[in-house]
């Protein structure tokens, strides 16, 4: 660890083009088109990834980028937590300390008590399925919280679709505690991976762990929670109806005795 911090002291790695060159000399490649060729990325591209103040890139292209360097991609695109060693498996990666920002604000629905994790919140309250079956934050929900556009950004978020749920319940503890917000993509209305979704499940909403269960016809997925209080449930896939997924949180200091 002391070579890795005396190495990292040659990088801004308060941007994310110093942590993606640090990230790429450490993986032993000299230079941005050696790392392009190796892997079959886009020189041009990759090269602007890299320079100084140049393009940022999107989670996709994170994980992209930290899997061929072996690093964490939430600490190569938020610079959240260590550059190595050991990542969380869940995709809801924390978010930094807000830093200043001179950009544009945006304003996203602000949607409090209705994403369950044990119990499950009051759908009606919350969400209403419209003419296609894609579920919509109810006119009833008035509240709204404004965020920097750079945020959303960073995490390839599109304020149109994107909402703040305050969710409730210990079932997906410790990945997601009760009190947390997370931050939900609409977008993400169908099961096409794995992932942690907000869902209505017949009773209420909740925030869950999916898995589509291979060789299922029809199609199976089971409904997971990281406590390990709570059991695994196997349902149809049609049982469920997915509001989005799940992509990020803001969680609290949890202290214990």
């Amino acid at each position: 660890m002391a070579a890795i911090l005396v190495a990292m002291t040659d990088f801004d790695l308060s941007k994310t083009w110093g942590r993606l060159r640090w990230a790429r000399e450490r993986a032993d490649f000299k230079s941005p088109r050696a790392a392009a060729r190796e892997y079959g990325w886009n020189e041009n591209t990759y090269k602007e990834h890299e320079r100084v103040g140049g393009n940022r890139f999107n989670e996709a292209t994170a994980r992209k980028y930290a899997r061929a360097f072996r690093v964490n991609w939430t600490w190569l695109i938020l610079g959240v937590g260590e550059p190595t060693g050991k990542t969380a498996s869940r995709p809801a990666a924390e978010l930094p300390a807000p830093t200043p920002h001179n950009g544009d604000l945006v304003t996203i629905r602000e949607i409090d008590v209705s994403g369950g994790l044990g119990g499950g919140g009051e759908a009606i309250v919350a969400y209403v399925p419209d003419q296609h079956g894609h579920w919509q934050p109810a006119d009833g929900i008035r509240a709204e919280i404004t965020v920097p556009f750079r945020w959303l950004r960073l995490l390839g978020l599109d304020p149109a679709t994107t909402d703040l749920v305050r969710v409730q319940g210990d079932s997906m503890w410790p990945e997601i505690a009760d009190g947390d917000w997370v931050f939900v993509d609409r977008r993400f209305h169908q099961l096409r991976a794995d992932d942690v979704y907000l869902l209505w499940d017949g009773h209420g909403i909740v925030a869950k762990s999916l898995q589509i269960v291979r060789g299922s016809d029809p199609a199976r997925v089971r409904i997971i929670s990281t406590n390990p209080s709570y059991l695994t449930d196997e349902v149809p896939l049609a049982d469920i109806s997915i509001i989005g997924r799940v992509h990020a949180r803001i969680g609290r200091i949890i202290r214990r005795d």
